[in-house]
């Protein structure tokens, strides 16, 4: 299993609620509110919920050794939070719920991470890929063909298939390495789309896309030949010949 991240999104209004509000009014209000922040911080890995493996006389006591408060200060804050359905019992034995953390936790794994990062920076540089391949090919003879499905006129359902030619070699390179694998390589599933985007993230599309392309002329369309190749290009261990071309 890859590394999961969790978070805990306060709203913006959390101390103005009206519970906050009278749990910081109380006599020692500001310790019990650090303490509700650290349960629910406690319960991020479970969905909101805070699971005791000990009799409920012994929860507070296990609860206070967890997040290293003071067991009295604990009780009081568990009494306030039961009080105001903001601490409930759970339909499972030693097990608490609370409400507002569950609403207020997200997460995402790290290959996700790693893939929106890459998004958002491909985004903020507006860079089109393919575009500045092109411009760095120099004196290299380029045709593009719009693609489309005979039986669909909607653009959407078009492909922009650019032809590199060189030294007599004709390369036909898609826009996105999605659609190279689904027009070359097979099927494609859930679990190819999430590794060619783990590859994206750490690659960049045009080393995945000249990845895909040397798979293809050797006859292997798996995954792990294209990450091989992957590898190899980025350490610099598999350069391309003088009459080959680098896309």
């Amino acid at each position: 299993m890859g590394k999961r991240y969790w978070w805990l999104k306060l709203q913006e209004d959390f101390f103005r609620q009206v519970e906050i509000k009278k749990l910081r009014k109380i006599a020692g209000g500001d310790t019990y509110t650090v303490i509700y922040l650290k349960m629910m911080l406690l319960s991020l890995k479970n969905e909101g919920h805070i699971a005791y493996d000990c009799p409920e006389s012994e929860f507070i006591e296990n609860l206070a050794l967890d997040i290293d408060e003071d067991e009295e200060n604990v009780s009081v804050t568990v009494a306030f939070l039961r009080k105001h359905n903001l601490l409930v019992e759970s339909e499972f034995e030693s097990d608490v719920s609370l409400p507002k953390a569950a609403e207020a936790i997200g997460s995402e794994t790290a290959v996700a991470e790693r893939v929106r990062k890459h998004r958002e920076k491909m985004k903020a540089l507006q860079c089109n890929t393919t575009v500045t391949d092109m411009k760095q090919l120099g004196n290299v003879d380029i045709d593009i063909d719009i693609e489309k499905d005979n039986n669909n006129n909607n653009n959407n359902n078009s492909t922009t298939v650019v032809n590199y030619k060189n030294a007599g070699v004709v390369v036909d390179v898609v826009s996105k390495p999605f659609e190279f694998w689904n027009k070359n390589m097979g099927l494609m599933t859930e679990y190819i789309s999430e590794k060619i985007q783990d590859m994206i993230a750490d690659y960049g599309e045009v080393v995945v896309l000249e990845a895909m392309q040397r798979s293809l002329e050797q006859g292997k369309r798996t995954l792990a030949y294209v990450e091989g190749c992957c590898k190899n290009i980025h350490s610099g261990a598999d350069k391309p010949k003088k009459e080959e071309l680098l896309f």
